[in-house]
């Protein structure tokens, strides 16, 4: 549990909302159990977190990057020079308290008891997020903008994460709202890039769970042997490699929410698994003979067409009915284009803020963003602006070049006759044909992204294991 917070802080919420500061987080911790279940932890809630070893270790990684909150033993919180310390929270077992106790009042922010509670770290790291947003806003201000510059005004965040005042979003919010307040699970759909996750976590934030944690995984970045383990853990010797016992994600959110993005990529098998889970709202780990309960409310999310899936035989038609028990879909960013000036403003000011500079954009910057039609949506949206805030030209303004967006058919160039048929295929079938049209065009795509898929995978608006897969032979 939490045994003591150094500094009292009046404006603490039982909850870590998404429009607080977002922190670099550094662990220091030998217990890879412990390790594993506070960077999940701490990454779900959208903080940056890094781990170093203790002792030696955790100085000369507090020597290349100084984070802005470091989780470590009180003994190697003793072992660093006090000039060197960011905001610190130590954690101490039961024979360590009262050297706990004193490094907090030494300096330390919060001390955390071994077992470390989730909620616990999650309170210890709410507490310091308002003195980092303290800090920061105590920097000298940036230059002001060219008087010649697009204002570029505060958009306001729907449930703290969400910007958007077009009609559909706004629908969209009134539908969260709803939901928020029952446990029903959620089935989230919606190209890939138009930021389900994000709705995935204003549905939490708006629920009784808000102040539990929020557990995200992409279901199609894990492969399928070890997606069982990282949903629900396994005890030392399941498998081969198991040589230590691990708590899932389900079992880390326990309270809270579970985001399974990219839910169509599930393997058949593990598909029955995780329905018996939704259905029993118990778990088992691998190689467990026990199963044990768990409170969790499933949010799960695709871009693919699962109607088809189920009818291909690759996707259970219960298993769907489960998790969409409530659907609903966010719009593509081209059928919201009037958002997309307040959305261009907010990730300029971004990556203006992490670059220590200020930057705005100029008039016809911004005309031309709203002519493109974003096929990554607004993921594509925020890295280009992030690429132009890297590479602009016009001291504090972002031009039309430095947006570097391809002309409108730059994607399909006009003169690009179709792929030929490999000799001998004279009987080539019209779909294997179209097939051959597909590969050529991803790899066009892939050339053009120099070869990185998920970037490809973006451009295209496909998932990137769709892409793997479409990439097979």
């Amino acid at each position: 549990m939490l045994c003591h917070l150094r500094r009292a802080t009046p404006d603490l919420q039982p909850t870590v909302s998404a429009n607080v500061t977002k922190a670099r987080i550094l662990i220091g911790e030998d217990d890879p159990n412990l390790l594993d279940v506070l960077k999940s932890l701490f990454r779900s809630l959208g903080h940056r977190v890094k781990s170093a070893p203790g002792g030696d270790g955790l100085a000369a990684a507090l020597a290349e990057e100084r984070p802005d909150i470091l989780v470590c033993g009180c003994r190697d919180w003793r072992s660093l020079p006090p000039a060197g310390r960011p905001h610190t929270i130590v954690t101490a077992a039961y024979d360590e308290l009262q050297e706990g106790a004193a490094a907090v009042r030494d300096g330390a922010d919060a001390m955390l008891t071994r077992p470390v509670r989730a909620q616990s770290a999650i309170d210890a790291v709410s507490a310091i997020l308002p003195l980092l947003r303290r800090e920061r806003e105590d920097e000298p201000p940036s230059p002001a903008p060219d008087a010649g510059a697009t204002p570029e005004p505060e958009p306001e965040r729907h449930f703290g994460t969400l910007v958007g005042e077009h009609p559909a979003m706004l629908q969209l919010y009134d539908t969260i709202a709803k939901v928020a307040a029952t446990g029903m699970s959620v089935l989230i759909r919606g190209e890939s890039g138009v930021g389900k996750e994000l709705v995935a976590h204003a549905i939490h934030a708006a629920s009784p769970r808000a102040a539990r944690p929020f557990v995200a995984i992409n279901c199609a970045a894990v492969p399928a042997t070890l997606l069982e383990s990282e949903l629900f853990g396994h005890v030392r010797g399941a498998f081969t490699g198991a040589l230590r016992a691990k708590e899932g994600l389900f079992a880390a959110a326990d309270g809270g929410t579970v985001f399974l993005d990219e839910i169509g990529s599930i393997p058949v098998p593990m598909q029955l698994t995780l329905l018996r889970v939704l259905q029993d709202h118990t778990i088992r780990p691998v190689g467990a003979t026990a199963a044990r309960a768990v409170d969790v409310r499933v949010v799960a999310a695709t871009n693919e067409n699962l109607e088809r899936r189920i009818r291909e035989g690759l996707f259970r038609e219960d298993l769907f009915f489960r998790l969409a028990a409530f659907p609903l879909t966010v719009p593509p960013l081209r059928e919201r284009a009037s958002d997309i000036p307040a959305l261009a403003r907010l990730f300029l000011r971004q990556a203006a803020e992490r670059q220590g500079v200020s930057l705005a954009f100029a008039p016809e910057a911004l005309a031309l963003l709203g002519r493109h039609a974003w096929p990554g949506n607004v993921r594509e949206l925020q890295n280009v602006i992030a690429r132009a805030a890297a590479v602009a030209h016009d001291g504090d303004r972002i031009a039309p070049d430095d947006l570097l967006l391809p002309g409108a058919d730059a994607a399909a160039p006009a003169d690009d006759a179709p792929p030929e048929p490999p000799p001998g295929a004279a009987t080539l079938t019209l779909k294997a044909y179209l097939r051959l049209c597909e590969r050529a065009y991803i790899q066009r795509v892939l050339g053009d992204c120099c070869g990185d898929k998920e970037r490809a995978a973006k451009a295209l608006g496909i998932s990137i294991g769709t892409l793997y897969r479409k990439l097979e032979p």
